[in-house]
């Protein structure tokens, strides 16, 4: 691609000049360095370039290419129509509550992904946060990243970064020491930022080394009296004085928040909100609040089972669906679908074997132990029908046997008296199921 055909002028940053353009049919951002004799900023650029070409997640501005030409380099990237979350405050787009926590949201689950990749943002403000046409979040602006070694902190000779958004641990320090936890202190400046609809944190106070002493002791922005109480838990945790009191980015989840949303954007509000974000989770060891695309179920109390009359023919198929839905829990419609799985083969159908396949469809949230509990719960039930049938099979050799002892009896009478009809009477009662005892022996003598 031609850097040069660029088609509209975007923004400036420190450290270069950004473009909108096509790439290959698609809308793409130009970044423009243009080279300067200093170590530094070439250093910085290609820092950027190699952590974009290394992180692939849907919160993480896409990298499609560089270019160079004489003094100049062209960084190429996915763009964002939304613009930067800075300008989307300032125009009041994020104004609902809901847009807010969702936006907030997605920035952690981007720095949980970067963090999981043992890389620290140090830049983290509404600045280097853009937004797609959806108001979906894709962080930027890795000049200043760095990627952890080998151990959890990371110390440098100059402080980097907005000195507004830095965590107080980083002011006063002659070398500071970043860990993810610095970048969870500027979340909370970012979270703050939206609340209260101010790009520009103490901004009463022009002085930054004023605000770094005040943020030093302890000092914080005010939230607005309005803020939800989840969104205040977060920022106020997040704001912590000690660095191992705040969160870990993927414990950040405002669900209580996107439970109630509507949706305006028309994509998912789980806190998790693609699958994509579901397995991050999972390699986080983090279990997500709603499972993707599937509706969050009511209370589901415990109670006995309900055991259908004999009178009742009902479906297997729809076992673990209709009680699910019913309020029962997992374990139960578990115990239900063996049982029908059980009858279902007897009548020569195997509805029930596909019962929690079907209630997945459905939309009903089928957990892994949904699915492990069933074949265990038919694997007990396939036990107790052998004992019962081992059962069975110890009082058929009892009721041969005692055949077999009439049988014996009956003979040897008709062998001493020789007389047939003891024998054949004694036959008779017992083909018309009449107990054979010693007594009828008697008797017939």
């Amino acid at each position: 691609m031609n850097p040069g055909s660029t088609s509209k002028f975007i923004g400036a940053g420190q450290y270069g000049i950004v473009f909108h353009c096509l790439y290959h049919t698609r809308k793409a951002a130009i970044k423009k360095f243009r080279l300067q004799d200093t170590t530094g900023q070439i250093a910085i650029i290609e820092q950027e370039i190699a952590l974009l070409q290394r992180l692939q997640y849907r919160h993480i501005i896409q990298f499609y290419g560089v270019c160079r030409q004489d003094n100049e380099i062209s960084l190429i990237t996915d763009f964002a129509e939304g613009g930067s979350l800075n300008q989307a405050i300032q125009d009041w787009r994020v104004a609902d509550w809901r847009v807010k926590a969702r936006i907030a949201q997605e920035i952690a689950n981007g720095l949980a992904y970067i963090h999981h990749e043992d890389i620290i943002h140090r830049d983290l403000k509404s600045d280097n946060v853009l937004l797609t046409g959806l108001m979906e979040v894709k962080l930027c602006d890795f000049g200043l990243a760095v990627v952890k070694k080998s151990s959890e902190r990371h110390s440098t000779e100059v402080m980097r970064g907005t000195v507004r958004w830095l965590a107080p641990e980083l002011l006063r320090a002659a070398k500071p020491s970043y860990t993810n936890k610095s970048d969870i202190y500027a979340l909370g400046m970012v979270m703050w930022e939206m609340a209260a609809m101010c790009t520009l944190p103490f901004k009463t106070i022009d002085n930054n080394f004023v605000v770094a002493d005040a943020v030093h002791d302890g000092e914080r922005e005010k939230l607005p009296d309005n803020t939800p109480p989840d969104y205040r838990h977060w920022v106020e945790l997040c704001w912590r004085q000690d660095p191992l009191d705040r969160p870990q980015a993927h414990e950040v989840i405002l669900a209580k928040i996107l439970t109630n949303d509507a949706s305006s954007r028309g994509r998912p509000t789980n806190a998790l909100a693609s699958s994509e974000d579901a397995s991050l989770a999972l390699s986080l060891a983090v279990t997500p609040v709603a499972t993707v695309n599937v509706p969050v179920p009511g209370t589901r109390p415990m109670a006995p089972p309900v055991v259908p009359s004999p009178s009742e023919e009902p479906k297997a198929m729809h076992c673990v669906g209709d009680k699910y839905a019913a309020g029962l829990s997992a374990e139960q419609t578990d115990d239900e679908a063996a049982r029908f799985h059980i009858k279902a083969s007897n009548q020569g159908k195997s509805d029930s074997q596909s019962s929690l396949n079907i209630a997945a469809q459905g939309g009903l949230p089928a957990a892994e132990t949904d699915f492990g509990a069933a074949p265990l719960r038919l694997e007990i039930l396939r036990n107790k029908l052998a004992a019962l049938e081992s059962s069975l099979d110890r009082m058929m050799n009892i009721s041969f046997t005692k055949q077999s002892n009439a049988e014996a009896v009956v003979k040897r009478q008709a062998a001493d008296r020789g007389d047939a009809t003891a024998q054949n009477t004694l036959g008779l009662m017992y083909l018309n199921g009449q107990d054979v005892e010693q007594s009828d022996v008697e008797a017939v003598k």
